[in-house]
């Protein structure tokens, strides 16, 4: 039996399980939360460096010549190795915008992560006229069905297979043992949902995925199989929180989190200033830490736990659901 705690404020004093303060109180400015009673999750210990590279080539399924990834990475004097978190980024975020996505790639890393991001299919990219698509979903755009986002993961499957025959010096770094993470922006659900599925999962060893703001349409929370993590705010007018939302009722593998954090947008992950939140890769961080590290402890219970730096708690939700309710790693 699956169960979820509703974190809105008409449940505050109704859940039986995971209860948000009613101490916590969120003023909105500038259409970013502040924080009351909870607090974001303490950042990461690592240093990072980041590194651009350019990996020339058609990609036949994507239609994409040539890309660069971006490539960000903890510093470690020892022989430490860290396991792979790739990112698809969201609509017009593949050119100079990728810019916006450092603070969060950094933050992400300096919890002991390598995360590489390809640049490539700003809009959407170019596969070829005669690319299947699966039938298209009412609930989203009509521009944002079909194969200019779907084939997305291809360019994604293609960065993965450079870091693992990279012999540069980040490479190294990485634990090919532990297995993948994936996270996703906007467009970029496109790639989570199919990276977690039965066709992408096995072969690319995914352990979990992050849907932060993410759209899935053609590839629906149906697709997914591993832990899965999904983020959106009441202040998203891209992405509805409906449609976030709706893809997490979809996924029917537990264990999987929601949270509608209450005037969070769309942009929340990217470092425009007035809005960047630290937590979602906190979060993110901390979901990879309990299901691909294995961990127990701080970073199960950040995601699963009940404290004032949780996933649940450290601010306001209008929702928020862990199914199962109590998690053992």
């Amino acid at each position: 039996m699956i169960m979820c705690t509703v974190c809105g404020p008409e449940s505050l004093l109704s859940s039986p399980v995971l209860l948000i303060s009613t101490m916590a109180r969120v003023a909105s400015m500038l259409g970013m939360a502040s924080l009351a009673a909870g607090e974001a999750p303490q950042l990461g210990d690592y240093s990072v460096s980041n590194v651009a590279v350019t990996d020339a080539g058609l990609e036949v399924k994507t239609g994409i010549e040539t890309r660069d990834y971006v490539i960000t990475y903890p510093t470690s004097a020892g022989n430490e190795k860290f396991p792979l978190v790739m990112y698809a980024h969201g609509a017009a975020g593949g050119r100079v915008d990728m810019l916006a996505y450092q603070k969060h790639f950094n933050d992400l890393a300096a919890y002991g992560f390598v995360v590489i991001a390809p640049k490539s299919c700003f809009m959407g990219c170019s596969p070829p006229k005669n690319s299947s698509t699966v039938k298209v979903t009412g609930s989203c755009l009509p521009w944002t069905d079909g194969p200019q986002w779907t084939s997305f993961v291809h360019e994604n499957t293609r960065a993965v297979r450079y870091a693992k025959a990279s012999s540069a010096d980040w490479s190294t770094l990485i634990d090919w043992d532990a297995g993948l993470g994936v996270a996703g922006h906007s467009m970029g659900g496109e790639v989570v949902s199919q990276m977690a599925s039965a066709e992408f999962k096995d072969e690319f060893n995914v352990k979990a995925v992050v849907c932060e703001h993410c759209q899935m349409c053609e590839v629906d929370g149906t697709a997914i199989q591993t832990p899965a993590m999904f983020m959106t705010g009441t202040g998203d007018y891209e992405v509805a929180p409906k449609q976030v939302k709706g893809a997490y009722n979809e996924d029917t593998t537990v264990p999987k989190v929601f949270r509608n954090a209450k005037g969070r947008g769309h942009t929340e992950m990217l470092n425009l200033l007035v809005q960047y939140n630290s937590a979602v890769a906190s979060h993110a961080a901390a979901f990879f830490k309990t299901h691909i590290n294995g961990d127990t402890g701080k970073f199960h219970d950040q995601v699963y736990g009940n404290g004032t730096d949780s996933f649940c708690n450290y601010e306001e939700m209008y929702e928020c659901f862990v199914a199962p309710p109590t998690v053992v790693v």
